[in-house]
């Protein structure tokens, strides 16, 4: 062999030698960019494992086989992995307390409330979107919630297998903890719409995956454009009840989105409006002038009115089916209802207290098995027109609801068709299946 082949046959060793070391260089920036903690992208939460499962709703499970029974339900299948320990803030599970409270968040305000409990209030600036999340309500594995004592309104419909999902909307809160985070079901969306709302989920049934599309519904979802704003409580890879989001994170995501936040949107429900008082008629602008709650109505009918028509209710007990109830009982002294869910109190994480509502809205709604649903899936009859009862104050009266349309507002008013008025305070609307109980106390 000549010199000249020799040195041919060398360069290419070095050049084979440098190229390898160029690719393991490049191969180790990759695995630093994408490995634990590096920026998953819009599409899938930071350290998306791919995998994932259904839990026994049909719902989202971190990690596992598809479905329980093998079958891969479609719901959620773009995928989600567990994040690593540093992308997001870890949440403390406080122990519940009789006594006590959260510090006062900017904005909002505690009202007095019975010891133990939680009441807490923002009024609505309704030219701001809301955000609405979906909250699992399924069995005592997603207890404590967190966050809910924050929302104005809190509906709460059947799903699957007797049990139920709540779905918090909420304006300029700003709780650490909201969740845990569960899928949608498109009934759930009729009320978004209402709202003009930013819908926060984790996954969807394929009907809730169809309108969003269908009805351009602004919304992050854990699994396809999480944002990277969920994160789990827990270190347990196949426990679905454990995803939760805080609305510093839900901000961040809705700039990622570029979502509108300003809405001109007609509210859903308006709220008692106060007269002044003064101590001289003629001083109608002066310092003594106070507003307080017009007693010439109440809840938006007149006095006399409402008192003919009202009855007692010191308590209230929806069973929704054999598996899962929710009641009330009404404390005088603060004109709060005190919530508990299937006979115990129902408490909130973050404040580590009991739930209660000023408000309370029952809708009976029917509602069917979707035809084929392997899991089991509900719809409701939620257009049209039905029957309810507001109750407030210690009093119920009969309502009438009506809803012309998925993206109409649902009016609910009087029989005399005098819309109703909400007082200050956390309201909740329960739609009832019309073979459930409802009864009062």
């Amino acid at each position: 062999m000549g010199t000249w082949d020799r040195l041919v046959r060398l360069t290419r060793r070095h050049i084979n030698i440098v190229g390898l070391a160029f690719a393991a260089l490049v191969l180790l920036i990759l695995i630093i960019a994408l490995g634990p903690g590096g920026d998953a992208g819009p599409g899938l939460i930071e350290g998306d494992t791919g995998t994932h499962g259904e839990g026994p709703s049909g719902d989202l499970a971190w990690g596992g086989d598809p479905t329980p029974d093998g079958s891969g339900d479609t719901e959620g299948s773009a995928g989600l992995g567990t994040p690593s320990p540093t992308s997001a803030p870890k949440a403390p599970t406080p122990a519940p307390t009789e006594s006590g409270g959260p510090t006062q968040a900017a904005g909002g305000k505690l009202l007095d409330s019975p010891a133990g409990t939680i009441a807490y209030f923002t009024k609505p600036v309704y030219t701001h979107r809301p955000i609405a999340v979906m909250i699992d309500n399924e069995g005592p594995g997603c207890l404590p919630q967190g966050g809910i004592y924050q929302a104005q309104f809190v509906y709460e419909m059947v799903v699957e297998y007797g049990e139920t999902r709540l779905m918090g909307v909420y304006w300029d809160a700003d709780s650490d903890l909201v969740g845990n985070v569960r899928s949608s079901r498109h009934y759930f969306i009729d009320y978004v719409i209402e709202h003009d709302a930013i819908y926060i989920h984790i996954g969807w049934s394929p009907m809730a995956q169809a309108d969003i599309t269908n009805y351009k519904v602004s919304n992050i979802n854990g699994v396809l454009n999480s944002a990277g704003i969920f994160w789990k409580i827990t270190g347990e890879p196949g426990n679905w009840q454990d995803s939760y989001t805080s609305f510093a994170k839900i901000g961040e995501g809705v700039a990622q989105y570029r979502y509108r936040t300003d809405s001109n949107n007609k509210p859903v429900f308006g709220y008692v409006d106060p007269i002044y008082d003064s101590l001289d008629p003629m001083d109608i602008y002066g310092p003594v002038r106070q507003p307080v709650v017009d007693l010439r109505k109440t809840n938006g009918l007149a006095k006399a009115a409402f008192d003919e028509v009202a009855f007692d209710a010191a308590g209230v007990s929806i069973t929704y089916s054999t598996a899962y109830g929710c009641s009330y009982e009404y404390d005088a002294e603060t004109g709060l209802y005190l919530r508990y869910r299937n006979g115990e109190r129902h408490m909130d994480r973050v404040p580590g207290m009991q739930l209660t509502a000023r408000n309370i809205i029952v809708s009976i709604v029917p509602n069917a098995g979707i035809p084929g649903d392997r899991e089991g899936r509900q719809t409701l009859s939620n257009v049209g027109q039905g029957k309810g009862w507001l109750v407030a104050g210690g009093k119920a009266v009969e309502i009438e609801w009506r809803k012309d349309s998925r993206t109409h507002n649902t009016v609910y008013s009087y029989p005399s068709g005098e819309a109703i008025a909400l007082n200050e305070g956390q309201t909740w609307i329960q739609l009832v299946p019309s073979a459930s109980s409802v009864t009062f106390g």
